[in-house]
């Protein structure tokens, strides 16, 4: 990479921090003078030079391949932005990218996951220019991420009339899966209308199976432009999507050419506002821009759906006897529209059996295990999407599952750590007996996620969460027991156990990614177990694992150690979340402070207004009175729920109309934070959660915990600080499998060893383990010692092996050595025992475990400063 990319990058981040340092002066000095307007703006210039920093860091080896490839081609930003953020590389002859691709040296400049790849995309009615193909050999991983199901999406290779359609229309292209518990009628109207009602579970896809899971070749997606087609999931959670325009189809359904569909979308754009009116026609015909019902039960991309599409066949509907006349909950009326939601690929592994051991390490007592592979297979299965409707407050996520998982299997390297049970538990124990507060999200969450089970029902959620505001319901009293009377069962703690793997999981993985691999997250796959095993899985994303994730981890903890590893990681962990922490809870004191005065003086200017404007600030007072009852309810009962929880329940559970919120609008949120509720209380997408690249989508809200992630951390970390102590008349159950499991190097320093230890010695020696000893001499008289000169007999015997290195102390002033010294690779042992069979079968010793690296490196140079004024045994005769 160019040194003068690095520079600029060095040199950018240091001029952004002084320009956040400067700004963020300012911020608190206007919120102290009550300038809120202005206060907002510099909050608002923060947040961006916050989130242009933390791309910066996540993106650096993104950005140094585009400073080099800049001054390499000379080609500006927006072509080589356009090229680098290309699915894959178009085969047009003399293509920039193909270009660049040569000088870089490697297809997809670094930026494109080698799993499986998919033979093509195509895209229906687009027609290639000459010497054009469609795109061929793209990665599944980042297609799905980039283009899930039900999302829509642009062509990238438009040109000329396609690209005047997708002007007036907007993304018009969308790839279905066959949903779980689709309607049957509905989902026969789509393969009516895409495949001749040819059945398939890809439309206009071709795929193979590998067992039960589908394994795509070819991915068209349709065109819209000229169709219609709606998509009804039954179930526990119907959904109704409808994609394209009815009107649109049946306007055009004998147009032949696309110069005749053009002519007739330019006149239907100049039309509309007479059809829907000004405001909504204020989008156009833009597919991108839907209606949705503000119960969550439906979302239309057709411009001309003022009213309710689904009100035939909706549950709610007045025609079923329903609340609902088609409008009343349906954003027309309110002359809303929004952009198409993004929708995010819900993945899980499986792990096979087999595969190739390449290295293994255990944690003093066997606490932690790291264990390496390769040629793993692994199954990488998409199940779901879920579409983020973050403007439907009643249900912010809709989740639909394929009728047939998607994805891929391939070998791989992968690595594992995993934790002894018992010990994980316990330290969990102790952790929750100790702080209360963590003792509340952790019952909190667990009595929901048991309430809920495996999706997330806002209603459910909140008929939950009035239970236990209620004192005197069963629910209530659970968690009383569990928060006041510190009552810890195991079922709370294997909860616990998950939600700390869960989060882990996905810390140690950001923490790879940006100490060890500098690649985007789509090159990796991550598990956790927490059943039967309690253990974090990371695999590579490439077949046969070339990437070289998993070898330059295990390289790092070969050379330093599984507890170096540890300490390094435990280190950042800890300093990362107590950063955040500090940031959200310094933010959310200014966004309380921010708050309170913007609705006072929105409530003193709305008083002032017309009728209209005079009824909004009697709604604002209204929902501030309901959301200040419900927060001192919460507080009564001693719970407490950040700002994305505390809407879902405050909505779901009707405590506010939904009415009253699309009124007020964006001052809904003003006043849950003037009350309170905080934006990451116990985790957030900013700490713990990984958003989309997690498989278990918004059910991280509840298996996620930013407090016990960071007690842990601090637990761990503290270990290795600290060491460890063990005393026991069985010492050797513990020591012995440190000492005699080591792989490189093995320093004694001790007086007395066994003659059975001498030859285990000698046998670590013979295999490879380089082992220096430094012991004591007895004299000639010293009778009672018969033990020790044999063991130095057997160990002189043996000095021709390589690997094999003893001296001896034995200076005048020196009577014996009393030390106890052993260095295990990078593990230091110190205490009472010898290396004898009473030290570690019998006797009552004590041993100290040494792990902190900077410990470690003054031991290591303190025995070299013995080892060079100790003379060699090979100079002794041994009476």
């Amino acid at each position: 990479m160019s040194k003068q990319g690095q520079e600029t990058l060095k040199d950018l981040r240091i001029r952004l921090d002084e320009i956040r340092k400067r700004i963020r002066n300012r911020e608190e000095e206007l919120y102290e003078k009550g300038l809120i307007e202005g206060a907002k703006v510099a909050t608002s210039i923060l947040t961006d030079i916050l989130d242009a920093l933390s791309k910066i860091k996540n993106n650096e080896v993104k950005l140094l391949k585009f400073i080099e490839l800049s001054e390499k081609f000379k080609d500006s930003p927006e072509e080589l932005i356009y090229l680098l953020s290309l699915p894959d590389i178009p085969a047009t002859t003399g293509s920039g990218k193909r270009i660049a691709e040569a000088i870089a040296g490697f297809r997809g400049l670094g930026i494109e996951t080698i799993d499986h790849k998919i033979d093509k995309i195509k895209y229906e009615n687009v027609l290639l220019k000459e010497d054009e193909r469609p795109l061929t050999e793209v990665s599944i991983t980042s297609f799905m991420y980039r283009v899930p199901p039900f999302e829509l999406t642009k062509c990238i290779y438009e040109a000329e009339i396609d690209k005047e359609i997708t002007d007036i229309l907007g993304s018009r292209f969308v790839w279905l899966l066959k949903p779980e518990e689709v309607s049957w009628d509905s989902w026969n109207e789509v393969l009516r209308k895409t495949m001749n009602g040819k059945a398939t579970s890809v439309v206009r896809g071709k795929y193979t199976f590998e067992g039960s899971l589908i394994v795509p070749r070819l991915i068209e997606l349709i065109d819209l432009s000229a169709k219609s087609i709606t998509v009804e999931v039954g179930g526990r959670y119907p959904f109704f999507l409808k994609l394209g325009s009815s009107i649109i189809e049946k306007e055009a359904a004998l147009m032949k050419t696309k110069q005749k569909l053009l002519r007739y979308l330019k006149e239907k754009s100049y039309s509309i506002v007479k059809s829907i009116g000004p405001i909504l026609a204020s989008w156009k015909l833009r597919l991108d821009y839907p209606y949705f019902c503000y119960k969550g039960l439906g979302l239309s991309t057709d411009p001309f759906d003022v009213s309710c599409p689904f009100k035939s066949k909706c549950r709610l509907s007045s025609d079923r006897g329903g609340p609902c006349d088609g409008k009343i909950f349906w954003s027309g009326k309110y002359y809303k529209r929004r952009f198409y939601p993004k929708s995010y690929p819900l993945r899980r592994l499986r792990i096979r059996r087999g595969g190739l051991t390449i290295y293994e390490e255990r944690f003093p007592f066997s606490l932690i295990k790291f264990a390496a592979y390769e040629k793993k297979r692994v199954e990488s299965r998409w199940y779901a999407v879920e579409i983020g409707t973050w403007f439907i407050n009643a249900r912010p996520t809709v989740r639909i599952f394929f009728d047939t998982e998607i994805g891929y299997a391939i070998p791989t390297s992968i690595m594992e750590i995993s934790f002894d049970s018992d010990w994980l538990k316990n330290v969990i124990r102790e952790i929750l007996n100790k702080e209360k507060e963590l003792r509340k999200n952790i019952a909190l969450k667990f009595i929901l996620h048991k309430a809920l089970g495996r999706t997330l029902d806002y209603k459910r959620l909140s008929k939950t969460i009035k239970k236990l505001m209620d004192k005197k319901s069963e629910l209530a009293k659970e968690y009383i027991k569990y928060v006041e009377d510190s009552h810890i069962d195991d079922n709370l703690i294997n909860f616990a156990k998950r939600v700390l793997l869960h989060s882990m999981e996905h810390n140690l993985t950001q923490y790879i990614l940006d100490k060890f691999a500098g690649v985007d997250i789509s090159f990796v796959l991550t598990k956790y177990y927490h059943r039967y095993s309690d253990k974090i899985i990371l695999a590579e994303n490439a077949k046969n694992g070339r990437i070289g994730i998993v070898d330059t981890i295990t390289r790092a903890i070969r050379e330093n150690g599984l507890p170096n590893f540890i300490y390094y990681f435990t280190n950042w962990l800890f300093n990362y979340l107590t950063l955040h922490s500090n940031d959200f809870n310094r933010i959310a004191l200014l966004r309380m402070r921010k708050a309170e005065k913007t609705l006072s003086q929105a409530i003193s200017r709305l008083e002032k207004g017309d009728s209209r404007e005079q009824d909004i600030a009697k709604k604002i007072r209204k929902v501030c009175k309901k959301v200040e009852e419900f927060k001192k309810e919460l507080d009564d009962s001693n719970m407490e729920l950040d700002i994305t929880l505390a809407r879902t329940v405050l909505l779901a559970g009707r405590i506010i109309s939904e009415t009253d919120v699309v009124e007020i609008g964006d001052y809904f949120d003003d006043i849950l934070e003037k009350y309170g509720f905080k934006l990451c209380l116990d985790g957030c997408n900013g700490c713990v959660r990984l958003e989309r690249y997690c498989g278990e989508g918004t059910q991280q809200i509840l298996t996620t915990s930013k407090t016990l992630l960071h007690s842990f951390t601090k637990y761990l970390n503290d270990i290795i600080v600290r060491g460890l102590t063990k005393r026991s008349s069985e010492l050797g159950k513990d020591i012995e499998p440190i000492l005699f499991n080591v792989k490189k190097n093995l320093d004694i320093l001790c007086p007395y060893i066994s003659p059975r230890y001498a030859n285990k010695l000698v046998q670590l020696a013979s295999k490879g383990v380089k082992v220096r000893v430094i012991t004591w001499m007895p004299r000639k008289e010293d009778s009672k010692y018969g033990f020790q000169k044999e063991s130095l007999k057997i160990l002189k015997e043996n000095l021709r092996l390589e690997n094999l290195s003893v001296r001896v102390e034995d200076k005048p002033e020196i009577r014996l050595i009393h030390d106890k010294t052993y260095i295990a690779d990078n593990i230091v042992l110190t205490g009472s025992f010898n290396l004898t069979e009473s030290a570690f079968h019998g006797n009552f010793e004590r041993a100290e475990i040494k792990l902190h690296p900077q410990t470690i490196k003054i031991e290591k140079e303190q025995y070299e400063e013995l080892w060079k004024r100790a003379r060699d045994l090979s100079s002794y005769e041994i009476s």
